[in-house]
């Protein structure tokens, strides 16, 4: 909850000396962002002692269940799928055009690509300049266009792709195993993703159809050149139709259902 682990520990344990069942509800796991060189208890151990306590944890995933429970984590999981975006259709302001163009909103530290950025597919990007609270600011290839931070979810294109593709530390390994925020947003307003095919999200492209999967960055300007405009209009009907879920909440939803399920009518017993 972001208030220290004496807190949550102290929390949790006077919910459980009243009687309560509670289930924790992943946002971020450090278990998982951090590679094993680098696993200490302040950052794991925490984490996992708190995990270890609830009846549930809700995760993003079936691979991120896996690798939890890989790593000794014993609580029931129940997967939640991507993280809701909660807008009304007004807010949405969906289109029905496609071009073949990208998007990325995020953090820059995460996304070294912006700065050496060289393909024909024209990229623009929204997020903080600066790292941290630094004046020190990214570097940017010619070829992207920043467009800064304000107002983001009013200026972001709903008629492009959206890339979430992580790299440097850890972070393309954790997204073997996580459903980032970003990918939420693109998918409430409609926007096709573009994404690592090793990567969680690559699952949730491929069920349901929402837009491709790669190996690699080089790969973008030829799959979008050879791809039909007929291509285009069906993949944008269908995330267009998919953004309902996202904006209303569904998986959430679902998850709190079979977590209700699970805790008071025993079928997890069984």
């Amino acid at each position: 909850m972001l208030n220290g682990f004496r807190f949550d520990k102290t929390f949790i344990g006077n919910l459980k000396a009243r009687g309560y069942r509670f289930a924790i509800s992943i946002l971020d796991s450090e278990q998982l962002r951090y590679p094993k060189e680098l696993f200490s208890y302040e950052q794991v151990g925490k984490e996992y002692t708190l995990f270890n306590q609830a009846e549930a944890l809700i995760v993003h995933g079936q691979a991120m269940a896996d690798k939890l429970k890989e790593l000794g984590n014993t609580s029931m999981m129940i997967q939640r799928g991507p993280f809701d975006y909660l807008m009304s259709d007004t807010e949405a302001q969906l289109t029905n055009h496609l071009q073949k163009k990208l998007t990325f909103v995020g953090s820059f530290d995460k996304s070294p690509f912006i700065s050496t950025w060289n393909y024909q597919t024209e990229l623009s990007i929204f997020g903080s300049l600066y790292y941290g609270n630094s004046k020190e600011t990214f570097p940017i290839s010619p070829k992207v266009e920043f467009l800064g931070i304000d107002n983001f979810l009013q200026r972001i294109p709903r008629d492009g792709f959206g890339i979430f593709w992580d790299e440097g530390f850890n972070y393309q390994v954790y997204s073997r195993y996580t459903s980032p925020h970003k990918v939420a947003l693109y998918l409430s307003l409609g926007i096709p993703l573009i994404v690592w095919e090793e990567s969680a999200t690559a699952v949730l492209v491929n069920k349901y159809g929402l837009g491709f999967t790669i190996t690699s960055l080089d790969e973008i300007d030829t799959l979008l050149q050879n791809t039909s405009d007929e291509a285009l209009v069906e993949l944008k009907k269908r995330v267009n139709e998919f953004s309902y879920f996202i904006r209303e909440g569904s998986f959430t939803r679902r998850a709190i259902r079979e977590l209700e399920q699970g805790l008071f009518n025993g079928f997890w017993a069984e």
